[in-house]
């Protein structure tokens, strides 16, 4: 036992020296993150915000016309910025190529017209193959925000539609209470049990990525020292002295966990009190000091198992820093980190359910998105402790093999 932590104190003091490598695991997601928080800040912004900007072009310009852009308005969703002229409509394309706002919207000259007509069609009749009106997309506007934008502005029509037909029937406009009552008001929240649920903003969506990204890049520091060490002897060394060769690999575990808890402290502090300084959104972590804890030293274990098993396979330090550095960005892309899983395809969402990265991910937004407490994160914990034990005791088997050839 006196063994294993001299080894311990000996790892420690080799990673106290090793300022270079501290820098990576430290200052690198610390800028990471604070780079995205601010640079996701807009987008997700405007994603996430109850109003969407959209421009609008009224070739019309009759009463009908006028009641669509007014009930634009008062519908709280949409925010209709009236474009006029005869460059309106090169305006309006210049400004959607540049994705700023996402949506455009064309009302034609015979726009009122064309509304008398759908009127006073019989009801068996076809109606018009063409539009009443032109939407416009920006090029950059995800899918689910178009459809989002086209059932709004239907909903609208569909209003405006119900009121005409009123007044033709009954011979007056139709009783505010009744108008008010085509529009179908809705609540929005969050799935989750927190009472008052929040969209995620950047900070939210960087801080946990980042921070699983980080805490696996242990690999590099992990696996290069074992490999140095081994290429000067030192291994060697300490066998002569019949010190076994696991106890040499497993001195590596509590220094690491160490690190990758201080680690999680930094990244947190970052998104809680550094991004807010720059003028970013202040990271709220949560009502689970606990949670955070188990999902944190639940992803060590699975990132310093990682780690171990790269330096016992690895033969040269160049072959585990390639090595270690692609199976993270490939673990980081498939799990969520660089890509976010709500946005990829059904498949590659199922390929990511695959990734210990995004098992940690989860476990994290579950306490610091979602606001759940401890025991939700501990199906995440669990699968990751497996993973960790796993490629230890293939390291084991690997270190053990070499330690007798």
């Amino acid at each position: 036992m006196s063994t294993l932590f001299a080894l311990i104190a000996k790892e420690l003091r080799v990673l106290a020296r090793d300022r270079h490598g501290l820098l990576v695991l430290f200052l690198m997601p610390a800028i990471f993150i604070s780079i995205m928080s601010l640079v996701l800040r807009a987008p997700i912004a405007e994603h996430n915000d109850t109003t969407q900007r959209v421009l609008v072009i009224d070739r019309d310009g009759g009463a009908l016309a006028q009641q669509l852009i007014a009930k634009m308005s008062a519908v709280g969703k949409l925010q209709p910025i009236m474009l006029r002229g005869p460059t309106a409509e090169r305006l309006l394309d210049a400004r959607l190529r540049d994705g700023n706002p996402q949506f455009g919207l064309l009302i034609p000259a015979d726009f009122g017209k064309r509304m008398a007509q759908r009127l006073n069609q019989r009801p068996n009749a076809t109606p018009p193959s063409d539009g009443l009106l032109t939407l416009y997309y920006a090029p950059t506007a995800l899918p689910q925000a178009r459809t989002l934008f086209r059932v709004s502005v239907t909903a609208i029509l569909e209003s405006l539609q119900g009121q005409q037909l009123f007044a033709r029937l009954l011979g007056g406009d139709m009783p505010q209470a009744t108008a008010d009552a085509l529009q179908v008001p809705v609540a929005q929240a969050v799935a989750g049990n927190r009472a008052e649920a929040r969209m995620p903003n950047a900070v939210q969506q960087s801080v946990p990525a980042w921070l699983v990204f980080a805490m696996f890049f242990v690999v590099i520091p992990i696996s290069t020292a074992l490999i140095v060490e081994r290429q000067q002897g030192s291994l060697l060394r300490l066998r002569s002295l019949g010190i076994p060769a696991l106890s040499v690999m497993f001195a590596r575990l509590p220094p690491y966990y160490l690190v990758n808890l201080v680690q999680m402290l930094v990244m947190l502090a970052v998104g809680v009190w550094v991004v807010p300084l720059l003028g970013g959104d202040r990271l709220a972590p949560g009502h689970s000091p606990f949670g955070l804890f188990l999902i944190g030293s639940a992803t060590s274990v699975a990132a310093i198992g990682f780690a171990l098993l790269i330096a016992a396979i690895a033969r040269t330090s160049m072959q585990a820093t390639t090595f270690g550095g692609v199976a993270n960005l490939v673990l980081g892309a498939v799990g969520g980190v660089m890509v976010p899983k709500a946005v990829m395809t059904p498949f590659m969402q199922h390929v990511a359910d695959y990734s210990p990265m995004a098992w940690a991910l989860n476990g994290f937004l579950n306490i610091i998105l979602r606001g759940e407490g401890w025991s939700s994160v501990l199906p995440d914990a669990g699968r990751l402790v497996l993973f960790g034990l796993a490629c230890l005791g293939l390291a084991a088997a690997f270190f053990a093999r070499g330690a007798r050839a």
